[in-house]
């Protein structure tokens, strides 16, 4: 098993992103039902029944194996593409995205991902809080500050804190 780990899950394989033909995807494959239904949507059905990666212990075993196989058969396709087919499957995956395109990915599944915060010239878009509280709701009333908006009350703030993080250590 390699010594880096970065984004690769520590006892799951293949479980981190991967290269798709045009930006990464994450695959999360969590059991060997989830590695058979990959490996037959790869177009690599023998995979699931390779010694090398049969089992999740084989799979963590032989990782640099089975990512140098995969990438190879994700560059076929791009990640949306892939995401669909995967998603199909039921494998869990999902194409890395950009705010702009997380944005719309959300809308795209239903979700009101935007919000308006703050009022008047002041009104300014940005994205929802994921979670909704049943006793405190988010309070969408103040806008983000402007740059360096609230510089003072932060430097104050800091100067003042730093006797206590003194004294505490």
């Amino acid at each position: 098993m390699p010594t880096r780990m970065g984004n690769e899950h520590p006892s799951l394989y293949p479980y981190e992103p991967f290269p798709a033909r045009d930006k990464d995807i994450v695959i999360a494959v969590g059991n060997n039902g989830q590695f058979a239904r990959l490996c037959r949507c790869l177009g690599a059905p023998e995979l699931a029944e390779d010694e090398r990666f049969r089992t999740v212990s084989a799979r963590n075993a032989n990782r640099v194996e089975l990512r140098r196989l995969m990438i190879e058969r994700l560059a076929a396709r791009d990640a949306e593409d892939w995401f669909e087919r995967l998603k199909a499957v039921q494998v869990p995956c999902a194409p890395i995205l950009g705010v702009d395109e997380g944005v719309r990915f959300a809308e795209g599944l239903g979700l009101d991902p935007v919000v308006l915060a703050g009022s008047g010239d002041r009104e300014i878009p940005t994205v929802r809080h994921p979670v909704e509280f049943s006793r405190t709701p988010v309070d969408y009333t103040q806008a983000p500050p402007r740059l360096d908006g609230d510089r003072d009350t932060i430097l104050t703030w800091l100067r003042n804190a730093q006797p206590a993080a003194r004294q505490a250590s």
